[in-house]
């Protein structure tokens, strides 16, 4: 798991600084302005650890697109997802709520981050980010 000093807790969940600092990033960029900069949301690790649901997800991404700012999403599966053949469903679940806030796809891309692939030492093959990647189609927000 992350091996990163626990210096905050939220809800009795302790916060590694690695995701303390995430959570505090967007207010860092809108705070000294830089609205020409890129932010990752959606990461497993905040959906894991701290039980972010697919909506609160949509709404940092809302937000964040709303002051200016533009967004990486990040949508995946787990390895047991994978295995039953549901990784489509999966990720379809993840950009169906991101769909339903965003107007306007010219300031967001969806990452592909496969949850299994994290720390594991496998990678998600081309192959197999293009499945994930082309049930969606980015200039119109449809799966």
């Amino acid at each position: 798991m992350l091996q990163h000093k626990i210096i905050a807790s939220r809800k009795g969940v302790p916060l590694p600084m690695r995701l303390v600092q995430r959570c505090l990033s967007i207010w860092i960029f809108l705070t000294i302005h830089c609205r020409k900069i890129w932010v990752i949301l959606g990461h497993f690790e905040r959906r894991l650890l701290l039980n972010e649901s697919h909506e609160f997800a949509r709404d940092t991404v809302a937000y964040a697109l709303s002051k200016g700012l533009k967004v990486i999403a990040c949508v995946g599966e787990t390895l047991e997802q994978r295995e039953v053949g549901s990784t489509i469903d999966v990720v379809a679940a993840q950009t169906k709520v991101i769909v339903e806030r965003v107007s306007d796809w010219s300031f967001i891309v969806l990452a592909y981050e496969p949850v299994w692939a994290i720390g594991t030492g496998e990678v998600a093959t081309p192959a197999q980010a293009q499945e994930v990647h082309s049930p969606f189609n980015p200039k119109t927000g449809e799966l």
